[in-house]
């Protein structure tokens, strides 16, 4: 964004969080700091794209909340069948998914076998006897249902310090 462009929309950013007008340059700074005006990407921001596929709405709803509450992921899609995760990710850069392993059509472990170059993986599943399964094909986490926001902050941890340790690999090469 240009700066006259930024200026305009930290007055209007103002507006919608009530925040004073002259406020609006800590608004912008913060802005600023975290790489939105520059156009830094996600990545450079360091938050990354996750994608939930679940054929349960309920909890793919309950997964959704628990994304939107670590800072650094971004959920950019919710699907209720494997089949349409593929056109998702055919569509977006997907850092990372968070996958049920029984569903209709086809279950989370043959998906992530049909994918040429799968995203990080954590299986979310209420059946132990798939782990081995899961971990055979690289799964950074394996989630047993139910679980509860602490669980799932543990594989994010998991999923934030693989995504830096290829950030830094990436950085050598």
């Amino acid at each position: 964004l240009r700066l006259s462009s930024f200026r305009k929309m930290a007055a209007i950013m103002s507006l919608l969080l009530s925040v004073p007008v002259d406020h609006t340059a800590d608004l912008g700074n913060i802005l600023l700091r975290q790489g939105f005006a520059r156009g830094k990407s996600r990545k450079e921001r360091g938050q990354r794209t996750i994608e939930c596929i679940f054929d349960e709405p309920l909890a793919l709803q309950q997964l959704a909340a628990y994304v939107g509450k670590i800072p650094y992921l971004t959920l950019v899609g919710e699907c209720q069948s494997a089949l349409e995760a593929r056109d998702i990710i055919a569509r977006e850069q997907i850092d990372a998914i968070f996958i049920d392993i029984n569903m209709p059509d086809l279950n989370g472990l043959d998906f992530v076998r049909s994918l040429a170059a799968p995203p990080l993986v954590v299986f979310t599943t209420a059946y132990s006897e798939h782990a081995i399964d899961g971990f055979r094909l690289d799964a950074v986490d394996y989630l047993l249902k139910p679980f509860g926001m602490d669980e799932f902050n543990h594989a994010a941890l998991k999923l934030k310090r693989q995504f830096e340790l290829e950030r830094r690999v990436s950085v050598q090469n």
